[in-house]
């Protein structure tokens, strides 16, 4: 009868563990479940603001956010928007480069080495569409603090869709 009754105790706790288990999973799914579609929704207004920013204007680059401020250790992305507004209807290839524009006492090749991008490959665009590249600034812990003012340079295979656009990283500790 004891033996009986340990194990009817051992199991009531399984029971009890395996609900509570249950339980606190559906909560942390349903606390995080919906940060997909949420990004989902904010990439897409991200979209439809740069859409808004071509409409009017015969710009082929737009770096937005035009100005970021970055922890030293930390990273954050920037959006360069290629947009083919070449008048001949047809697809065309652009490729970009990024430099640093205030480069006195820098070094400029480790400065660089904080932007990961593809930047010098075509990217084929479509008339009329915009492509949007996503390019990560990561900033070591070891950065020096101050402000590093950048160039793109949009080159496409027609004069016409060439382009510039400025931005600017400030590093804090």
């Amino acid at each position: 009868r004891g033996a009986l009754e340990l194990s009817m105790n051992t199991i009531v706790i399984i029971v009890i563990g395996i609900t509570l288990l249950t339980l606190g999973l559906r909560w942390i799914y349903s606390l995080f479940g919906g940060l997909q579609e949420r990004t989902g929704e904010i990439d897409e207004q991200l979209k439809k603001q740069i859409s808004n920013l071509f409409e009017g204007g015969d710009e082929s680059l737009i770096v937005r956010p035009n100005s970021v401020t970055i922890q030293q250790g930390k990273n954050k992305d920037i959006v360069f928007s290629i947009r083919n507004a070449i008048s001949d209807g047809k697809e065309h290839g652009f490729s970009y480069t990024v430099r640093l524009t205030n480069t006195e006492g820098r070094n400029i090749e480790e400065i660089m080495g904080w932007i990961t991008s593809s930047q010098g490959q075509e990217i084929a665009v479509a008339s009329g569409q915009i492509h949007y590249e996503i390019v990560p600034v990561d900033i070591p812990k070891n950065a020096p603090i101050g402000t590093y003012r950048f160039e793109t340079t949009l080159k496409a295979d027609n004069p016409e869709g060439n382009s510039k656009a400025n931005f600017v990283v400030r590093i804090v500790g």
